[in-house]
């Protein structure tokens, strides 16, 4: 049970590495409104599905409306496959 425990854990933390990535690489704005969000959903899209397709995923995506269209496509491509119901 503690080695699949281990391995989710490990599968979890390989997506926020990933995502936080892919963050960094798509611009100030961007990243400005996945940070504020984060704060403002009062909640973890890093270990939280309900949070990151929920509560975050609406705040980030009305922040990224100020954003220029090319860092806003980039972000959403970001949290497109964390999201495949949005």
């Amino acid at each position: 049970m503690q080695i699949k425990s281990i391995a989710v854990l490990a599968g979890y933390v390989a997506v926020a590495v990933a995502q936080g990535q892919q963050i960094a690489a798509i611009g100030q704005c961007s990243q400005d409104c996945w940070n504020v969000s984060a704060v403002q959903a009062n909640c973890d899209p890093n270990a939280s599905d309900d949070c990151l397709c929920g509560t975050f995923f609406n705040l980030v995506t009305q922040c990224l409306a100020t954003c220029s269209p090319e860092e806003a496509l980039a972000a959403l491509s970001v949290l497109d496959g964390g999201c495949p119901n949005e």
